[in-house]
């Protein structure tokens, strides 16, 4: 007991959830409740979300939790913690596999068989599934958020949408940028998906309590080939060298006196 004459305890706040289906890849089928607490604690929950199904120990506090395939049919669970490491659960039970992302993560999606991880750093990066790093997307200012695209009338669109300090979103599909949509707060959340009848809907939230919807054009075009970065337009436009020239030859024709000059002055 302290001072006061009141005991101390460690409150066992959840600090993030995520559902992982059982058996069937369909969004009414049975799915799993995934838990991760302050006491370490990774807890899969029975189908019908009354008792608990396993308790898996984490070696840090779970933030982020993505998952990938199902749960009975060789599922895995990803988990990102406060020390700056994702780890993997499979069968159950915790694996060797540990992903190093360098800083501590803001965010965490699975986007195509791979891992998109934004991190303290001002870094957005992509992991292959066995571990190895598939690319970092490098930001201009403190990352809030990140959320995925995922359309399903069509496969095309593999896009990640990153929420910046500066209130600017930004779009890539890959690791390229496709568009910047810019906002007029700090952005504190983000959710793409279906809205009403309009499938590709995104929903933010800023910081002094805005909402915001913003509904993607069905004739829009994500693909990477449209917007494959290259060779800026203004590289055509011809220089004028007239100037260099002319400085080029003065100091041709007269060699010896800016020397002695630059001598004197040194």
């Amino acid at each position: 007991m302290d001072r006061a004459g009141k005991t101390l305890f460690q409150s066992n706040y959840l600090t993030c959830m995520k559902s992982m289906n059982k058996n069937k890849e369909d969004i009414k089928s049975i799915s799993h409740l995934l838990v991760c607490n302050e006491n370490r604690e990774l807890i899969i929950m029975e189908a019908s979300g009354i008792k608990i199904k396993k308790s898996i120990k984490l070696p840090s506090v779970g933030v982020f939790i993505e998952t990938s395939g199902l749960y009975d049919i060789d599922g895995k669970i990803f988990v990102a913690c406060r020390d700056g490491k994702i780890y993997v659960i499979k069968g159950g039970a915790l694996t060797n596999q540990v992903y190093d992302i360098e800083s501590k993560p803001v965010g965490m999606v699975y986007l195509d068989k791979s891992i998109v991880v934004a991190s303290m750093n001002n870094v957005v990066s992509s992991y292959y599934g066995k571990g190895k790093k598939n690319y970092s997307i490098y930001m201009p200012c403190p990352i809030t958020n990140i959320e995925k695209m995922l359309m399903m009338r069509t496969k095309a669109v593999n896009a990640i949408l990153v929420g910046l300090n500066n209130g600017e979103i930004r779009m890539y599909n890959d690791k390229y940028l496709i568009t910047t949509i810019k906002t007029d707060d700090v952005i504190m959340g983000m959710r793409f998906g279906t809205f009403g009848r309009e499938e590709g809907s995104l929903v933010i939230n800023f910081k002094h309590g805005g909402l915001s919807v913003k509904m993607l054009q069905r004739q829009a075009n994500l693909s990477v080939s449209t917007h494959k970065p290259g060779p800026s337009v203004k590289q055509d436009i011809p220089l004028k060298i007239k100037l260099f020239v002319e400085l080029t030859q003065r100091e041709r024709d007269q060699a010896v006196e800016m020397h002695r000059l630059f001598q004197k002055d040194l």
